[in-house]
């Protein structure tokens, strides 16, 4: 991913990195962050983001920073805007 974000970097401007739900994991956001990227991605529906959206049921929208864990302990904290329409969970990164 890293590769193929520097590669295009020097023939266009990248003004948004547009990903689907799949790509949501620490090491992708890293990379995106590091090359100081703005993104936004779904994110996945899980127990987690569950309980969130029940403990912020009375809420029309709000952001908050999302604790992610991988395997090997390392923690990342993107930021997560959240829409209460259906479900409209996104990890964001404005670097501006």
């Amino acid at each position: 991913m890293k590769e193929l974000l520097e590669h295009a970097m020097k023939y266009v401007h990248i003004k948004y990195v547009l990903l689907d739900r799949g790509f949501f994991s620490i090491e992708i956001i890293k990379v995106l962050e590091s090359l100081k990227l703005k993104y936004i991605m779904p994110v996945p529906k899980n127990d987690r983001i569950k309980e969130i959206i029940k403990d912020n049921s009375n809420k029309k929208r709000y952001f908050l920073k999302y604790s992610m864990k991988r395997f090997s302990g390392k923690n990342h904290n993107p930021t997560l805007y959240y829409k209460n329409v259906l479900f409209h969970g996104f990890s964001y990164h404005d670097v501006s």
